[in-house]
């Protein structure tokens, strides 16, 4: 998978629906979501976005959501110090499997359900595709609430799903500045329905920078 000037080996089902069926039988275990062994449209550009940015080295990172591990990986190789989570294991350990096989055996995996996120604190999180949904939207903020940093940041990506709108004035209520990027991280002035945007949300003062 090509991300900026890099290209990353990654295991990725043929067929998503065929795998996760694999896996229900052997494990008697049905996956939360049935969707989350593809990869899905926003993952390749946040993953450019986030290879491109010039962030402080070693800076502590969480994917969430993170599937396959696209996201993460290229904050990886940009020098980010990135946990991956998810709330189904086995995507977190495709997610460290693909971490290894690229060369970063240091990564680690957490396990976190929005709706009983944990005790942990992160200056970055990266996710994509993760709103597309409002009834979890709450949720999401929720954890944003718990996991981000006093001046923390998050990155996520969407294709230009019509939920976005209502997961950017939610973000806003609870006090979050948001800023909105394109796919080559130029600023938007607003959503715009079927295009790739990366929602920037920040707890610290309105018009700080977005690392």
């Amino acid at each position: 998978m090509p991300v900026g000037d890099r290209r990353f080996d990654l295991i990725l089902p043929a067929d998503p629906v065929e795998f996760l069926n694999h896996l229900e039988n052997d494990k008697g275990q049905e996956p939360d979501d049935p969707f989350w062994a593809a990869l899905w449209p926003a993952a390749p550009i946040t993953a450019n976005l986030a290879y491109a940015h010039d962030w402080q080295p070693g800076t502590p990172a969480l994917e969430l959501g993170c599937g396959s591990g696209l996201v993460g990986l290229a904050a990886l190789a940009a020098g980010l110090d990135v946990t991956f989570s998810d709330v189904i294991p086995t995507a977190i350990e495709l997610a460290l499997e693909n971490a290894h096989r690229n060369g970063f055996a240091e990564a680690r995996g957490q396990l976190i359900d929005w709706y009983q996120p944990p005790d942990l604190r992160f200056p970055q999180i990266l996710g994509s595709d993760l709103i597309y949904e409002t009834r979890d939207h709450a949720a999401l903020l929720n954890t944003l609430d718990r996991l981000l940093t006093d001046e923390g940041h998050c990155w996520l990506g969407d294709p230009g799903r019509s939920a976005a709108q209502n997961f950017y004035d939610s973000a806003e209520d609870r006090g979050y500045s948001v800023r909105i990027l394109d796919a080559e991280g130029q600023s938007m002035r607003k959503l715009v329905l079927g295009q790739f945007q990366l929602l920037v949300l920040h707890r610290g003062a309105t018009g700080a920078d977005l690392s």
